[in-house]
């Protein structure tokens, strides 16, 4: 393990991404919600944490019973806040949070959590302030990543010069197109190499630091 401080660095990079592709963001989205509707936002992510996945949408109705569970969820899916299955009766994903096990581990408190994507699990401490271990795999050769977060902070990883893919592909829900793509990689070579695999593929390199920036941008303020 490579043991060292790793702070969230904006850059010219980074900068360029906030005001392009990442100009409208989930977090500035929320105001297009109603408190009620926020407060059920807020209520799946913190139960994915206490159960390690999404509640059931009954339970959301056994704690919401004064409100229209139903017609909040399909605004909060319409708005991308979560993806519910294709009959409307179960969540498959809150973001950063998936229902069903993706590369993407992530320990808190002692839970196990899946995420969406790179980006998604790094953002997870900047949403509840909690330190973290990222378990999971190099985008091209599949060899296992380790990312320690304590305190907002990378302290250790397995690779010294771990880099992430931010995709620009869009096509529908997020966890659907852009998602499956950004993915850790173990050096910029392996990063290279998977590119060239894609051909068509448009997106940015980011280094860890900036990447982490990126995720701090997106999910800190979320709930």
């Amino acid at each position: 393990m490579f043991v060292d401080d790793l702070l969230p660095t904006p850059t010219e990079k980074t900068e360029k991404l906030i005001k392009s592709f990442y100009a409208h963001p989930k977090k500035v989205i929320i105001s297009k919600l109603s408190l009620q509707e926020n407060e059920v936002r807020k209520y799946i992510l913190t139960e994915y944490t206490r159960l390690g996945t999404a509640p059931a949408v009954e339970k959301i109705k056994e704690k919401f019973q004064n409100l229209d569970v139903d017609s909040i969820l399909q605004k909060l899916d319409t708005l991308d806040f979560i993806y519910l299955n294709a009959d409307k009766t179960r969540i498959e994903c809150s973001y950063p949070f998936s229902t069903g096990k993706t590369i993407h581990e992530v320990e808190m408190d002692g839970t196990k959590l899946y995420c969406n994507c790179a980006l998604d699990a790094l953002g997870v401490p900047f949403i509840f302030g909690k330190d973290i271990i990222i378990s999971s795999q190099c985008g091209f050769t599949g060899e296992p990543i380790t990312i320690k977060i304590e305190n907002k902070k990378i302290v250790s990883r397995t690779h010294s010069n771990i880099w992430v893919w931010n995709s620009y592909y869009r096509c529908g829900k997020s966890v659907n197109s852009c998602c499956k793509r950004m993915l850790f990689f173990t050096s910029s070579t392996a990063l290279d190499e998977w590119v060239k695999t894609h051909p068509g593929e448009e997106g940015e390199r980011l280094a860890l630091s900036e990447a982490l920036f990126i995720s701090k941008y997106l999910f800190e303020s979320f709930i």
